[in-house]
């Protein structure tokens, strides 16, 4: 008999894994539902039913998964070999395939590319080496980076021209469109269709510059009649030329992405160029090798004729596309296809993840619209307050919309978890602070409590259990404090681990780093450069920032004025009879001197804006030699000095930009005097810790050198974050390595780019440590028993950032119990669309437009989508399809419409979506947690953990809570064992205690 423990299948696992073998299965999986071990156990199956194992394929996305899946698999095949030795001698050796779906799609070119032209020794090429070769290009277009309207930085554009080549390759390759090319042409066809549309609605009327601000109109009992209708008419007008000016801002949109078109077709040259090609590029030419060479795509289903699809919800477009031709022709040439995933934790919409994968799948296959998938409810991860609180915050998720949405397809349903019988009761904490170091505290002391409850005693060890560290998590949406927490972390004697580059990239120190770099090798940067003079190493104010501010600007005025003049577009203000522009020079001088009537020459410039662009700015003025007079009796006499300190250091860093990369970094480094300014914070630090008595004395930077030395681990210690910077310039010059000579503004944009980025890939070393620290990103696929999620005030989760993302309560359907359930509150939600970002593409002809908002809301199904904008023939409606900017304002043609009546806008269809991928990621949040949860925010940003703090402050910004923070606290307030304030965290104000949290 044999001692091996036989697996249990739940009735929900068993339906999945003894479903028809050649049945094409869509699984969704909740989060803890046993996935990784129902799709062990269905390949198990296959191959018991007789499917050879070496003809299942198994993708997933990261080496990490597919090596866990090969691990698992390959043990239940062996085993399963074992109690059948003798049976099956001709299979004995195989096993399944698995791999990523990247390298699956190598695979494909690397032996039929050069069919497509594809060269099979080209090399994949990293993130650092696209911002490499972009900023190679920008060089070579300067002409083109110069006609983008705005102050958009140079990184800024080479951000654009990455995400906008990102965005082509993952949403418009399918069907009928199968290269970069053709997709190109068929986004520059809409952005010309729409321009000429937005100026055949013009007709002709000229854009205002600056946004129109219309002022409601009057209604005093002394007014007449015809008076009231005057007014009633000024504000018609004046909100028509707000919608003017509206169009005109879409239409400028356009007009950029022609311009970044043009830099992306270059990029994609220069890739071919250096026989080099995105993962993206991969994909394409798979795409292009499956639909023009059938007989590729029917060796690769003679070879696999079953295939499993893991975490389905992040493939994007474009690889649905390239799978559903590889494995589903039609229903004679077809594998049989498992998908399996979770559309609840469809978080990486931002790259590029179809947002209905599971629904387009089904159209691609041909499933019905009614057709269920296979559903995997029970969670053996969660505690029943973790769960039931995930389950409360996914329900607007589960629940139809009250005003529809114009997409024609939504993704498929997603059932709520249920916990497995034995699962612990748990803990979910609500909290919140009035300050910002009593949420930090709140979560050290609720990391020691978590550390203390689950590390096995020392008695359970020497019996055999394992301490499965860490044991607590601290998640974030916003990195900007992930270092605060670190640093309080450590302080408290525990050790951490956190995943990625978020903290150091978030560290004072770092930040002044690349805004001084920033600012060296992009002048156009000034807002980084405003940035450093503001930090307390030159701590200039306000009034002395906004008065150097207009000395730059009267600088570039003076400037452009020149240029007006010496091209003879403009004559000279004040010039006699018969002068020429050949006195630009003396006319320079004296408009910067103030001696020529400077609001004049603003004018004369602003007139002419289109044809002389801003050529002077910041760190050009504070570079100047006349520096001292220019910004003489400008600022105070502090400020004044401030500044000139910091023109020495940027004079100082700007004579190595030519020399080799971590010399120029270095230069910064030393520029900044932070490596000492590291070392003798470090000391004060660890003084003050100790209970030093003189603590200030240490910390004065003049009297250093009477100190004790500081232990030379200690001193390594207070300098590792800038260690860490130059290892970032030792990767990026090895990701670089055959590309050339690497560039400061090259490297820059790519630290930019790691910054904005959700590190989602980001390797978690198997580090024995006390807590760990990453973004919500980051943790998808990982629990643990404790997690703190943090920052959960109003504009920071959800995240207002990039998309300005705005959620208020409709006040007609707030939340509450009703017939014993809690029933959530409704929202209008209002964002950023693709309409005004030039680095997306066109909805209209994305190749998944049908599960997205229509645009125009009304456009004929199935119709041509350049076609279908002639409706949009005057500014109002223009308005009214993107903004409906005329439905909140005093309009007579609004009085007595029902606004629940309308159709959404664009901006409240992606407002309504950006909301709900938010409320995804709080989702995957809180489910990484096994056992206790912490929900946590505060309400100001004071470092103290004394509220009392806050009463010294003149004014004090109080943040509110986030939606999600709220709902949650609202649906669990019921709940019998709430406590109100337990009096285990009650404690003196002033000794760091919590002061009167709000607490489930």
């Amino acid at each position: 008999m044999s001692d091996k423990p036989k697996f249990t299948d739940s009735p929900e696992q068993a339906a999945v894994i003894q479903a028809p073998s050649y049945e094409d299965v869509v699984v969704v999986a909740g989060a803890g539902s046993g996935k990784t071990y129902t799709m062990t156990r269905r390949i198990i199956t296959l191959i018991g039913q007789g499917v050879p194992a070496q003809k299942i394929l198994g993708l997933t996305f990261t080496r990490k998964a597919a090596s866990e899946l090969l691990s698992r698999v390959s043990a239940a095949v062996a085993a399963n070999r074992g109690e059948n030795a003798g049976k099956t001698p001709s299979g004995m050796f195989h096993k399944p395939e698995i791999a990523t779906y990247d390298a699956f799609f190598q695979g494909i070119v690397r032996q039929y590319g050069l069919l497509v032209g594809f060269d099979q020794n080209t090399q994949p090429l990293s993130e650092a080496g696209a911002m490499q070769l972009i900023h190679t290009v920008l060089d070579r277009h300067m002409d083109d980076v110069m006609r983008i309207e705005g102050d958009a930085k140079f990184s800024t554009i080479a951000s654009r021209v990455f995400a906008l080549s990102n965005a082509i390759s993952g949403a418009m390759i399918g069907g009928d469109c199968t290269d970069f090319d053709e997709a190109v042409r068929r986004v520059r066809d809409w952005d010309e269709a729409f321009i000429a549309q937005v100026a055949k609605a013009l007709d002709g009327e000229d854009v205002p510059e600056d946004e129109p601000k219309p002022k409601k109109p009057k209604n005093t009992k002394k007014m007449s009649d015809d008076d009231r209708e005057a007014e009633r008419n000024r504000y018609r007008a004046e909100c028509h030329r707000l919608c003017v000016y509206k169009a005109g801002q879409l239409s400028a949109v356009a007009r950029e992405r022609d311009i970044l078109l043009d830099l992306v077709a270059d990029y994609h040259a220069e890739k071919r160029a250096c026989n080099m090609a995105e993962f993206s590029d991969f994909t394409i030419a798979a795409f292009q090798l499956v639909t023009r060479f059938p007989s590729i795509g029917a060796t690769y289903r003679r070879r696999y004729s079953h295939v499993l699809l893991d975490e389905y919800q992040d493939t994007s477009t474009t690889q649905a596309a390239l799978l559903t031709a590889l494995f589903h022709v039609d229903a004679t040439r077809r594998s049989a296809v498992n998908a399996v995933g979770d559309p609840f934790q469809s978080i990486y919409a931002w790259r590029g993840a179809s947002p209905g994968a599971f629904r387009m799948l089904q159209h691609d296959f041909g499933m019905g619209a009614t057709d269920k998938p296979y559903a995997l409810t029970v969670t053996r991860r969660n505690s029943r307050m973790v769960l039931e609180a995930a389950n409360n915050l996914t329900k607007p998720l589960r629940l139809p919309a009250r005003r529809r949405s114009s997409s024609l397809m939504r993704e498929v349903d997603v059932p709520a978890l249920a916990n497995v019988a034995n699962a612990p009761e748990g803990t979910v904490g609500v909290l919140a602070y009035p300050t910002f170091g009593q949420e930090i505290d709140a979560v050290v002391r609720f990391a020691k409590h978590a550390i203390a409850l689950h590390t096995p005693s020392t008695d359970d060890i020497e019996h055999g259990a394992k301490d499965h560290r860490p044991h607590v998590a601290v998640l974030f949406r916003s990195k900007s404090k992930m270092p605060r927490y670190e640093d309080a972390l450590q302080r408290a004697g525990l050790t951490t681990l956190v995943v990625g580059q978020a903290a150091l990239l978030e560290r004072p120190e770092v930040r002044d780093i690349f805004a001084l770099l920033h600012v060296i090798c992009d002048h156009t940067d000034s807002a980084a450069l405003m940035r450093l003079l503001a930090t307390p190493r030159f701590a200039v104010d306000s009034d002395d920032l906004q008065a150097l501010a207009g000395v730059a600007e009267s600088v570039n005025t003076a400037y452009r004025y020149r240029a007006l003049v010496s091209a003879g577009i403009i004559a000279p203000e004040g010039s006699a009879e018969g002068e020429t522009a050949d006195s630009g020079e003396r006319h320079d001088a004296e408009a910067e001197s103030g001696r020529l009537d400077e609001s004049r020459i603003r004018a004369m410039v602003r007139e002419y804006r289109d044809q002389v662009p801003n050529a002077v700015f910041l760190i050009d003025v504070m570079l100047r030699d006349d520096l001292p007079k220019l910004i003489e009796n400008r600022l105070s006499g502090n400020g004044a000095r401030a500044v000139l300190r910091a023109a020495a250091m940027l004079r100082q860093v700007r004579q190595v930009v030519g020399h080799p990369l971590p010399e120029a970094v270095h230069a910064a480094i030393g520029a900044l005097n932070l490596d000492i300014d590291m070392v003798l914070a470090d000391r004060m630090r660890r003084m003050q810790d100790g209970g030093a008595a003189d603590g200030a004395h240490a910390a004065r930077r003049e009297e250093a050198d009477d100190a004790a030395p500081l232990p030379v681990e200690h001193a390594t210690l207070a300098k590792s974050p800038l260690d860490a910077v130059m290892k970032l310039v030792d990767t990026y010059m090895q990701e670089i390595a055959t590309q050339g000579t690497p560039s400061l503004r090259a490297f820059v944009s790519w630290v930019d780019s790691l910054r904005d980025a959700s590190d989602d890939n980001a390797a978690v070393p198997d580090t024995p440590v006390d807590v760990v620290l990453m973004t919500v990103h980051q943790s998808k696929g990982l629990e643990w028993d404790a997690v703190a999620v943090v920052g959960m005030e109003d504009g920071t989760f959800p995240s207002n950032q990039g998309d300005h993302l705005s959620i208020k309560v409709d006040e007609g359907h707030l939340n509450g119990m009703r017939d014993g359930e809690w029933v959530p509150p409704e929202y209008f939600e209002t964002a950023k669309t693709w309409l005004s970002d030039p680095a997306a593409v066109p909805v209209p002809v994305r190749v998944d437009a049908d599960i997205l908002p229509r645009f125009p809301h009304d456009a004929p199904i199935g119709g041509d989508p350049l076609e279908a904008l002639d409706g949009l023939d005057d500014a109002e409606i223009i308005d009214d399809e993107v903004f409906g900017t005329l439905r909140s304002l005093p309009v007579d043609d609004m009085d007595g419409v029902d606004p629940a009546s309308l159709y959404l806008t664009q901006s409240e269809e992606y407002g309504r979506r950006l909301h709900a991928d938010e409320r995804r990621l709080a989702y995957v949040a809180l489910t990484r947690a096994r056992s206790e949860a912490l929900l946590v925010y505060s309400e100001t940003n004071e470092e103290s953990r004394d509220p009392r703090a806050l009463e010294s402050r003149r004014t004090v910004r109080k943040s509110k809570p986030s939606n999600f923070w709220r709902e949650v606290f609202d649906s669990m307030n019921g709940i019998v064992t709430a406590a109100r304030e337990p009096g285990n965290l009650r404690q003196d104000p002033a000794s760091g205690g919590d002061a009167h949290p709000d607490t489930l």
